[in-house]
């Protein structure tokens, strides 16, 4: 089981919102805004107070999800990702999406300078 934690986002001007999220590891999480059901993946990190973490970074949207499905989705998608390579994603699942999605200069610069 995914650890369930408070995803906190805070625009410049001060703003905040907070979901309902699920830790994945010690610097990303998984929560879904409940507007418009999107699944969000994010970079966060630890505040003062347990079980918090704060946005600290970009996002990805991996799709949606239904009210009251979120952590069965979260759960099988993380068991999903963990099992499969890199490689293996990019080729059985990014090269069969029907849209164009590009990664510019953010991939290979990304890859090279993570080993």
């Amino acid at each position: 089981m995914i650890p369930k934690i408070t995803v906190i986002y805070i625009e410049e001007n001060g703003y905040q919102e907070e979901y309902n999220g699920y830790l994945t590891d010690s610097q990303h999480a998984m929560y879904v805004e409940p507007k418009y059901g999107e699944l969000y993946l994010t970079h966060v990190m630890p505040t003062n107070q347990s079980n918090v973490y704060k946005i600290d970074s970009g996002f990805l949207i991996l799709g949606s999800v239904e009210e009251g499905q979120e952590e069965t989705v979260i759960n099988s998608l993380m068991e999903v990702l963990r099992s499969r390579s890199a490689y293996d994603f990019l080729t059985s699942v990014m090269l069969n999406v029907e849209e164009v999605i590009e990664f510019d200069d953010l991939i290979i610069p990304g890859l090279l300078k993570a080993n």
